[in-house]
């Protein structure tokens, strides 16, 4: 009987509510960018038209300021009007706008913080702070405010002037932190991870009071790190140990980060390795060249000054295969786009950039221009890389009937692959590419572009109307097509 009681209790006692998690809060800035998104994704009249579209702002926006530099120089009251917008009142306009600049990113960065995105957060937060005080600035100087109108010039000249004790701040912060964590490591069991995070914690504390006590020479303060350092490497043993632990800090350093660049996934992941591989050469040469400055030895001693090209090489190469990593992960997930075709000259420049570095200190002639020499061929094929997706976008184009996109890509097509021909004519010395490369694109610009620009300066008035009609008339046939093909779609469902 009583366990049934029990269980009978148990049975009638009401269960907590599983958890649900808050919808995450839209920030201006986060409605600002879907607004646009929404506003130019395809199905939208800028979305499908996205060459008129582009085309008309730009020969539309020359011709705006040309037609009101023209109604300026012939009216006085509009010539008043301007001067009083933008030049009386111009810092106003522009510290408003700074002010709002301000509010919505710190808005932002609020967000960010709350979603865990600490390195957003903290860019979001110094531009808006860098924004707001420049907006104040702006409007004190506009009303001549004493205070208001130095707000952003007098926070530069004091952090300018109290750089080492601001950096110290930060460093000594990001010291305590470290060590923090290395104390968790260490009590969750991973006790050289740990270790590695404290002896850094201690190292950044340490260097952060020295530059607090540099800034306003406090005795002991000013050599807290370097003190016990000069101490250490007075002695020759202690130079030899130093050495020692810091070579083999640097060894560990890079195999981590070549484990990170060679098996790891993700642009962090990747730039955190690049960065580790540097700083572990940079660490074995300077502990390789403390313990030759130990036991006297100058070829020891001449560790780090004869490593900085291969310092530079590894930095460089890291940046290749980043960047290769990334190029090839994303062709085979979305195939060739405009960005990993980017990121695949990238990794190219790169890689002979690093390949240069290495030969001209290794004395290899038939390696040492390589950067030199390659980098021509890798922009020209890039180019007619470029110029390939831009044919097949606007074969794509013209096969959903967008005939002024398809014409635009086709134009812009046509203009990269003579870039292309030029650059790998002149880079493989073959003068028949150069010249047509150079003369079509010397033809483009004088034949077809200039003159376009130089009748919507001289005749801003008609050019606008122009634009005007053919805007509204496209927006018109784009809209009532439309609307025809959406009653034909409704028109072919089933009636229920």
């Amino acid at each position: 009987m009583q366990v049934g009681n029990n269980q009978a209790g148990l049975v009638g006692k009401t269960q907590p509510a599983p958890k649900t998690e808050s919808p995450q809060k839209q920030t201006t800035l986060d409605k600002g960018v879907d607004w646009v998104k929404e506003k130019t994704q395809k199905g939208t009249l800028v979305g499908d038209h996205y060459i008129a579209t582009g085309a008309g702002t730009l020969v539309g926006g020359t011709a705006a300021v040309a037609g009101i530099a023209k109604i300026a120089d012939n009216v006085p009251a509009v010539e008043k009007a301007l001067d009083f917008v933008f030049n009386k009142n111009g810092r106003l306009l522009a510290g408003s706008i700074s002010l709002g600049a301000s509010a919505v990113l710190a808005e932002d960065a609020v967000q960010s913080f709350k979603e865990g995105s600490t390195v957003k957060a903290l860019a979001e937060t110094g531009g808006a702070a860098v924004a707001g005080l420049g907006g104040v600035e702006l409007v004190g100087r506009q009303f001549n405010i004493p205070v208001a109108n130095k707000a952003l010039s007098k926070t530069l000249d004091f952090m300018g002037d109290n750089a080492q004790a601001l950096i110290g701040t930060g460093a000594a912060a990001g010291g305590a932190a470290a060590i923090k964590k290395g104390v968790e490591e260490i009590a969750d069991g991973n006790t050289g991870k740990g270790a590695a995070y404290a002896a850094g914690g201690a190292v950044a504390l340490l260097g952060g009071g020295e530059l607090i006590g540099r800034q306003f020479n406090v005795p002991v303060l000013k050599e807290a790190l370097t003190g016990p350092a000069k101490a250490l490497f007075t002695s020759k043993g202690g130079m030899g140990v130093a050495g020692g632990a810091v070579a083999l800090t640097g060894t560990g350093a890079v195999v981590d980060g070549a484990r990170r660049l060679t098996t790891g996934k993700g642009v962090v992941n990747d730039a955190i390795g690049m960065l580790e591989m540097t700083a572990g050469v940079t660490a074995a040469a300077g502990g390789t060249t403390l313990v030759g400055m130990a036991t006297g030895s100058e070829k020891l001693t001449q560790a780090l000054p004869e490593t900085a090209h291969f310092i530079g090489a590894t930095a460089v190469l890291g940046t290749a295969v980043a960047l290769g990593k990334y190029t090839a992960s994303s062709m085979q997930k979305d195939g060739l786009t405009y960005l990993n075709a980017a990121t695949g000259a990238g990794a190219a420049l790169a890689g002979l950039g690093g390949v240069e570095l290495v030969a001209d200190k290794l004395g290899v002639s038939v390696l040492d221009k390589a950067f030199t020499k390659g980098w021509k061929p890798v922009l020209g094929a890039g180019l007619a890389v470029a110029s390939y997706k831009l044919g097949a976008g606007a074969v794509a184009e013209a096969k959903e009937g967008n005939i002024l996109n398809a014409a635009g890509q086709a134009g812009l097509g046509f203009m990269t692959a003579a870039g292309s021909a030029a650059v790998l004519g002149d880079a493989l010395n073959i003068p028949v590419l150069d010249t047509f490369g150079s003369k079509t694109l010397e033809f483009i610009g004088d034949k077809m572009a200039r003159p376009v620009f130089e009748f919507a300066v001289k005749n801003p008035a008609l050019t606008l109307g122009a634009l005007a009609v053919a805007g509204g008339a496209g927006a018109y046939a784009y809209y009532n097509n439309k609307g025809e093909k959406e009653a034909a779609q409704a028109a072919e469902k089933p009636a229920k």
